[in-house]
């Protein structure tokens, strides 16, 4: 184990000196390249929500809220998602976590993209009080057709854990990601993400899978399974979690 001091030193050597670059660097071209009108900013997002409840022999509650807004313009895209889910056994919560994420992509070609992503997660059931992720790298569109888009992400940058039992871990992690989204048809869509955060002391794994079917002007049923893998965890705790859901779904 490093040092505490030469460790921090390290973060933010690989934490703040990218992102520090990565602002000034597309904050130079900002005003040159990327001055739209009206017409050229678009926005759009979704609104999700699951509930289920079973009385008798069982009194279970199950709550899944989600929602996603994204903004495009001719050299930047942002997006910003919020997932939350509580679970509730005859009155005892079995699971609460919720996340928010938000994501900039800025385009120097069709197919080239650099990227800055932050997210904020809490769950009372994973062995710690809150998790902060930042980092910043490079991107590239293998596939961009009109019903097929595959993204390829590489970068690097800092995560710090608050666990409940053993206090707070800072580090510096790699991260790779991928984005694949298929258009079946005019009325449903396939999409699946997976990212990988790794680092000194912890590797983070996520999957995300989802089915969305439109069903009647703009709303739409979506079926989701998220599949999360930490490589260390405190005792007692899972290394796998996996949340399914149904949800309907209303587009704007």
């Amino acid at each position: 184990m490093l040092a505490v001091g030469t460790f921090r030193d390290g973060l933010r050597a690989c934490a703040v000196v990218p992102a520090a670059a990565f602002f000034l660097m597309v904050m130079s071209d900002a005003q040159a390249v990327d001055a739209p009108g009206d017409a050229d900013i678009r926005w759009g997002g979704e609104v999700e929500l699951g509930y289920v409840r079973t009385t008798g022999n069982t009194d279970i509650e199950n709550i899944v809220l989600k929602a996603k807004v994204e903004n495009a313009r001719p050299r930047w895209a942002h997006e910003l998602r919020y997932n939350a889910i509580r679970n509730e056994d005859s009155g005892r919560t079995t699971a609460k976590n919720s996340f928010l994420q938000g994501q900039s992509h800025y385009k120097w070609s069709d197919r080239q993209f650099s990227f800055a992503t932050a997210r904020y997660e809490q769950d009372d059931f994973a062995g710690y009080d809150y998790r902060l992720v930042g980092s910043v790298g490079i991107g590239r569109k293998i596939l961009h057709e009109e019903d097929l888009l595959l993204e390829l992400e590489i970068g690097a940058g800092g995560r710090k854990t608050a666990y409940i039992d053993t206090g707070d871990v800072s580090e510096a992690v790699g991260r790779v990601a991928g984005k694949f989204k298929w258009q079946l048809s005019e009325t449903s869509e396939f999409l699946q993400e997976l990212y990988s955060e790794i680092g000194e002391d912890n590797a983070v794994t996520d999957s995300l899978s989802e089915l969305k079917v439109k069903v009647i002007g703009q709303l739409a049923v979506k079926m989701s399974v998220r599949v999360t893998h930490n490589t260390d965890v405190p005792p007692d705790t899972d290394k796998t979690d996996v949340k399914s859901a149904v949800t309907v779904v209303y587009d704007f």
